[in-house]
């Protein structure tokens, strides 16, 4: 479970925010600052030990910033040195777009070659026709289809398999509509193909 916690990051693809985001946060911003300062004008004064109230104005704006960062460094140095503890490859992982037949990318397959595990994630998939399941597979340069398990998309459209085998630089990974359970071979051309 640590080596898929590890690397399920990696079959995710990157996805800009939104540009309003920014917008949304400031205005949420500016909200709760506006309404502190209600709050402030219209309750009693605690009153605070001078002590306490020098030290406040003397941390400048920029120190939980730099506090942030400090702990970052440190997660990723625990990080490395967890890594390198365990074996960790320093070697990248190879990834593939998973593709669907009007060429629009629905997810990714990500493949740790020294672990032999891909991981093979959907984020847009609609459901199989009527009657039918979606069936994986992985197919060899030049080889016959070995099938890898049967699935059918979450609500969302998304899924993530796990393929605990090996699979070489060439091999394509593709995705069939089958009858529920599976079939030994496809029954059609792939839906969906991803080559590695």
């Amino acid at each position: 479970m640590t080596e898929v916690v590890a690397v399920l990051p990696l079959s995710l693809e990157e996805v800009d925010p939104p540009k309003e985001l920014r917008d949304r946060i400031l205005a949420r911003v500016a909200g709760a600052d506006a309404g502190t300062s209600e709050v402030a004008r219209v309750a009693t004064p605690v009153p605070q030990p001078m002590g306490k109230l020098l030290f406040l104005r003397r941390v400048p704006s920029w120190a939980p910033v730099a506090v942030a960062a400090v702990l970052l460094a440190a997660m990723f140095g625990w990080n490395l040195s967890l890594q390198s503890r365990h074996g960790n490859p320093t070697a990248p992982a190879q990834q593939a777009a998973l593709v669907d037949s009007s060429h629009s990318a629905v997810g990714i397959v990500t493949y740790m070659k020294d672990r032999q595990v891909a991981f093979v994630s959907f984020n847009s998939l609609t459901a199989p026709s009527s009657g039918k399941t979606y069936e994986l597979w992985v197919i060899p340069a030049g080889g016959r289809p070995q099938a890898a398990g049967v699935f059918l998309p979450d609500p969302d459209g998304s899924k993530v398999l796990v393929l605990n085998r090996s699979i070489n630089h060439g091999d394509t990974v593709a995705v069939t509509e089958e009858a529920p359970g599976g079939v030994a071979q496809p029954t059609g051309a792939p839906v969906i193909t991803a080559q590695l």
